[in-house]
């Protein structure tokens, strides 16, 4: 299982949120750069870059992160806001290694579908849940369908999604392993679990869940100093 630190920026800073919210943000670096030099450091293999910004339509950071994914010594995932074909084969040319689509995968499945097909293994759906329901627009419009519903709409050309329980994101609450087990036995698919890493805890439970789990995003537990970085890829390495 991949441990993934999270990089999320807005206004060129790093970031963490609380349950989605833009107005209620912590700011941890103005460098994002560092921080990834810091998990590179540390050991780690993935890391996953967000734009705040443009997956709530304010504004983006597209400089910073052409400069982020040219990165070298680490695998990287990004998304945030990237809502059309050029924009996120963009990324690809940057030097992403995976990308996350959402907003996009609502509105356009066919978009999705094409570009796993033109990258296949390196598309990534992100469900973002709350109540049960994927939230879509920066996670301001309710999609109206479950995350398993909506994971089999893109199936088979699809087989990993990225699962962030809003309702715990940024809140240090814990996950909800039984959720991810079930969506694993319904769907068939891979996950990547994100939102309410807390303690070392999360990361063994993570584990326990077997192949379905590809990786854990951990965001705010690191950036708290709940645990070290060192310490999860200790335990996802067995």
């Amino acid at each position: 299982m991949n441990i993934i630190p999270a990089i999320d920026i807005s206004d060129g800073k790093v970031i963490r949120l609380k349950k989605g919210r833009i107005e209620d943000k912590t700011i941890y670096s103005s460098s994002p750069y560092k921080i990834l030099e810091d998990f590179i450091k540390s050991g780690a293999e993935w890391v996953h870059i967000v734009d705040i910004d443009r997956a709530t339509r304010r504004a983006d950071n597209k400089d910073l992160i052409k400069e982020l994914l040219g990165s070298k010594g680490i695998k990287k995932e990004v998304g945030g806001g990237l809502r059309t074909k050029d924009e996120i084969i963009q990324m690809f040319e940057y030097g992403a290694d995976r990308v996350v689509i959402g907003t996009a995968a609502c509105e356009n499945r066919d978009l999705v579908k094409s570009i796993a097909l033109q990258y296949p293994g390196q598309t990534i759906v992100a469900l973002d849940f709350s109540n049960n329901s994927v939230m879509i627009d920066g996670w301001l419009k309710d999609s109206g369908s479950t995350p398993i519903e909506f994971a089999k709409q893109f199936m088979p050309e699809i087989n990993l999604f990225l699962l962030t329980d809003i309702s715990k994101d940024g809140m240090l609450s814990g996950i909800d392993e039984k959720f991810y087990s079930r969506f694993a036995v319904e769907t068939g698919a891979k996950t990547i679990i994100s939102g309410g890493v807390q303690s070392i805890k999360d990361i063994k439970k993570a584990v326990k869940l077997g192949e379905s789990v590809e990786g854990i995003i951990i965001g705010k537990a690191l950036y708290e100093k709940r645990f070290s970085l060192k310490e999860a890829l200790e335990v996802s390495n067995g």
